[in-house]
């Protein structure tokens, strides 16, 4: 005679419990990770002249933020310090957005309502919405200074990169 036994509910319900919070602690370190990683890759981007001048400031969104369209991203600029950002008629450069394939998802440029000839920093925005939806969730967006004609040969000068996480909206 064979005699088969059976977990209990209560064991089973334990295991259940034991089972989840390991695929969470699972997905939990490896977002960690990535956010990590991408950070690391945003310290290795980032211009050695706006990294020690600092001409951008109160960048937003963060490295590792979640996004969404519409996008919106703000920045400071700072020109007090010894290295400056180019400002012409208003406008602060362009907002690029990229997902991991280089596909190129949004492009927004960064405008100000304020007084922007002006000794003191200036807030400037752009709102961009995605033109196609991200091949992954990891994107870059890019910051890029336009210089005008008559500011020197280059065609655009410095770039501030900033790793970000896609969130589909529900």
């Amino acid at each position: 005679m064979v005699i088969k036994k059976r977990f209990s509910p209560k064991y089973l319900l334990l295991f259940l419990v034991f089972f989840c919070l390991l695929v969470g602690l699972g997905y939990y370190l490896r977002h960690n990770q990535n956010i990590k990683k991408m950070t690391d890759e945003y310290n290795k981007l980032q211009p050695t002249s706006v990294a020690t001048c600092n001409a951008l400031t109160n960048i937003s969104p963060k490295p590792g933020d979640n996004v969404t369209s519409p996008l919106t991203i703000t920045v400071t600029v700072d020109n007090t310090k010894a290295c400056k950002w180019a400002v012409f008629e208003g406008r602060a450069g362009v907002a690029l957005l990229e997902d991991s394939k280089g596909r190129k998802i949004g492009s927004a440029g960064l405008a100000t309502t304020e007084s922007w000839m002006t000794e003191r920093p200036v807030v400037y925005t752009a709102t961009m919405e995605f033109i196609q939806t991200p091949a992954s969730n990891n994107l870059l967006l890019h910051i890029v200074e336009e210089k005008a004609a008559n500011m020197g040969p280059e065609e655009n000068g410095q770039t501030i990169t900033i790793p970000l996480m896609y969130r589909a909206k529900k």
